[in-house]
């Protein structure tokens, strides 16, 4: 290895040393909590998660359609990778009772409220 390869390697150490020392400081993104959005969304009555999908869909789209930033509960939906109907039933499945309550299964699907708006 020539005095020139050698420098370069001692460079290239301490640029990857001073982007370990950077990607150290950066925080990892705060995840959203989506449920008072939800309730917001839903007013306090029953709905489906292919409903509160669709709803969010439509915000998406929306916001892309006019150049507005992405919606704050479909960024959250992101950061807890509900990517489908079916992870977004799995992750209201998944809180408890006290936050959403669940009904029976009709053939839409499960009914969800969320409690705060519950009356």
């Amino acid at each position: 290895m020539s005095v020139h390869d050698a420098a370069i390697l001692r460079r290239l150490e301490r640029i990857e040393a001073m982007l370990a020392q950077l990607v150290g400081l950066i925080d990892e993104p705060a995840v959203i909590d989506p449920m008072p959005m939800i309730a917001e969304l839903t007013g306090g009555d029953w709905f489906t998660a292919s409903e509160l999908w669709q709803s969010v869909e439509a915000l998406r789209a929306a916001a892309e359609a006019t150049g507005e930033p992405t919606p704050d509960v479909a960024q959250a939906f992101s950061g807890l990778s509900i990517t489908s109907v079916k992870s977004l039933g799995r992750w209201l499945s998944g809180r408890s009772a006290e936050v959403i309550e669940r009904t029976e299964r009709t053939r839409a699907g499960v009914l969800w409220r969320v409690v705060t708006l519950a009356g």
